[in-house]
């Protein structure tokens, strides 16, 4: 917030990410092609996914800035990021990737409230047949049984959050055994959900973790410093104006990283937690920017 308040400071991450991005490329996809689905840089595709798409702030900047010169290789780069992300073959990334595509085509394309609002209504839609879909899932299929159990962790979390609301049970506590004892399963049919529960220890959702294991005073304080610094930021930069593309696409990393958490515990993972607290205090650096004003001008004798 107080170091990144300059277009020369900024570019410097810009350009950090493009590096990043352009050596985990290479050396994931080379390593695919050789050894397999093994990982190096992450040791799981999920957050991998999400390390990604935290990357693409540069290669998405470069790309929108007007710079000729680094327009092809911002091409390049997130062409590698896209078959990076293909190969982590995960659903969440797809649905990130998804709500940031469809963000900029509506940004860039669709500016009337109608569409705004049609597209509002297909999502409840969809959301709700959704719902109602979970009912035909079979336990005994693997992919089926993942979805159920990713379910079952909501009611389950709000059973833990009604004992410790406030404070919560503490992060990474590794508690979820003493909960399992009163607590009654959703889905009859799920009957390997306790076992799972302890053997994981995640709620495989960011929000779910903070009210659960860090409380709903931290929770919420923390949620609406995030909403402060974008609310502030955007009244700054006007970033939903058809000429402002460079501040717009600041807000599509983290746009994905909202919707990707909303799958797994994202910032949990030091590099995930750093690149994040470093794009927000991007944002933040632009108030820094407005409050220092123009540089007075020097005495004349």
């Amino acid at each position: 917030m107080f170091i990144i308040t300059d277009d020369r400071s900024r570019n410097i991450i810009y350009y950090l990410s493009c590096v990043l991005l352009f050596v985990i490329a290479i050396i994931e996809i080379a390593n695919y092609i050789i050894a397999g689905s093994k990982l190096l840089s992450m040791n799981h595709p999920i957050p991998l996914g999400t390390l990604v798409i935290l990357l693409m702030v540069g290669p998405l900047f470069m790309l929108v800035s007007g710079q000729k010169r680094m327009k092809l290789f911002s091409i390049f780069l997130l062409i590698m990021g896209l078959i990076l992300l293909i190969i982590a073959n995960k659903r969440g990334i797809y649905l990130a990737i998804a709500g940031m595509t469809l963000a900029w085509i509506f940004y860039r394309y669709i500016r009337s409230s109608i569409y705004a609002i049609i597209i509002l209504l297909i999502c409840l839609t969809l959301m709700a047949v959704g719902w109602n879909y979970h009912k035909l899932l079979d336990k005994n299929i693997p992919y089926h049984n993942s979805i159920l159990h990713r379910l079952e962790l909501y009611p389950f979390s709000l059973h833990i959050y009604q004992k410790h609301p406030l404070l919560g049970t503490g992060l990474r506590a590794f508690s979820h055994e003493s909960y399992l004892t009163d607590y009654q399963v959703h889905n009859k049919s799920l009957d390997t959900f306790k076992q799972t529960a302890i053997k994981l220890q995640t709620f495989d959702n960011m929000i779910l973790t903070g009210l659960v294991e860090l409380g709903s005073i931290m929770t919420i304080c923390y949620l609406g410093l995030i909403l402060y610094i974008i609310v502030r930021y955007c009244r700054i930069t006007q970033p939903f104006a058809l000429n402002h593309q460079k501040e717009f696409v600041l807000l599509l990393p983290l746009l994905g990283l909202a919707i990707h958490s909303m799958t797994y515990d994202s910032l949990l993972f030091p590099q995930i937690n750093w690149l994040f607290h470093v794009q927000l205090g991007i944002l933040a650096g632009f108030s820094q920017e407005e409050s220092q004003g123009p540089a007075s001008p020097m005495p004349v004798a």
